[in-house]
């Protein structure tokens, strides 16, 4: 029931995030084109948090 509930948050939140920053760029585009526009540097920071979140995930499993 609790671990439910926990990945109906991380989806609500991922999505709410999905919506106000959309995602331009993938993990892999962030390594290859460093070259960003204006107002895309916060797309480059929510996709570095992602990384982050996902190994800390994996380090926490």
């Amino acid at each position: 029931m609790e671990k439910e509930f926990e990945k109906r948050k991380a989806r609500i939140v991922a999505k709410r995030e999905e919506k106000y920053y959309p995602r331009k760029y993938t993990v892999e585009a962030d390594m290859q084109n460093i070259t960003y526009k204006e107002g895309d540097l916060r797309v480059l920071l929510v996709n570095i948090m992602e990384r982050i979140r996902k190994q800390n995930y994996r380090l926490m499993r």
